[in-house]
């Protein structure tokens, strides 16, 4: 790829379609279509600021994810007593959980929790949606109760999914009544009007619902519950580089 190469927009004949150049090479121009909006992407102006080569990446969108329980209990602590023996329960002690809030994208797909463990690399970053609920038993808390409900949403028009909803319950409740109240947050997730007024209800059908649920009621001080939504890959759109890739040249190009 051109070493030199610019970023920026490009109109069609009439002016109303718009696509940014990604890439050019041997003078051939590779344009990304976009859509009612104007970017303007100068790569070069950013290395020079840093100093370094670079690329320039889109928000990373969560892949393939498994559904793990856990639940655990410590004399010690919750951080490093309950909830990490809860972690080992589950099967992903070994990574950095970073939590996310309640939104399934279109390409999420569910894969078997033995599939997913065995892609976690000690120490690394695992993206997750948790629901984790720990008790005192000296406060008089009894109970710890984590669940998830999530659900994705066809067109009705028909057609593919454009994405899911999730739930969570973090209480001291029994798992049923932790279902009968996700199943209640998750029809008004649905049913509600965003700012825009606009409604999943209203063009959209909720299906492939599913709950996973954990309980504690622990013997010893601290207890700890886990549901967990774990995410093994991301997809992520890469907006501009001017790295030259060595591998995906010919041979004969690289002398």
């Amino acid at each position: 790829m051109d070493q030199n190469q610019s970023f920026g927009a490009h109109s069609g004949a009439n002016g109303s379609d718009r696509s940014t150049l990604i890439g050019q090479q041997k003078g051939i121009r590779v344009y990304r279509k976009v859509s009612g909006q104007k970017i303007s992407t100068n790569l070069a102006e950013l290395e020079k600021k840093f100093g370094k080569k670079g690329i320039l990446i889109g928000r990373p969108i969560p892949r393939d994810f498994f559904e793990t329980t856990g639940k655990g209990e410590s004399d010690n602590d919750i951080h490093a007593g309950s909830y990490h023996l809860a972690l080992q329960e589950a099967g992903i002690e070994r990574a950095n959980i970073m939590s996310y809030s309640s939104i399934m994208p279109a390409i999420a797909r569910r894969i078997s929790k033995e599939d997913g463990m065995k892609q976690i690399i000690h120490g690394e970053e695992l993206k997750v949606i948790q629901a984790s609920s720990s008790i005192d038993t000296t406060k008089g808390e009894r109970r710890a109760t984590a669940a998830i409900v999530y659900g994705f949403l066809y067109p009705k028009s028909g057609g593919e999914t454009i994405g899911g909803l999730v739930c969570e319950y973090s209480k001291h409740g029994t798992i049923e009544e932790a279902r009968a109240q996700l199943t209640a947050c998750l029809k008004e997730l649905y049913e509600s009007r965003d700012a825009m007024g606009r409604r999943f209800a209203d063009d959209c059908e909720l299906r492939d619902v599913r709950f996973i649920a954990e309980s504690i009621e622990p013997k010893k001080r601290f207890g700890t519950a886990l549901a967990v939504i774990a995410f093994v890959n991301h997809f992520v759109p890469v907006l501009g580089q001017n790295i030259v890739r060595a591998l995906e040249m010919p041979i004969a190009e690289m002398h």
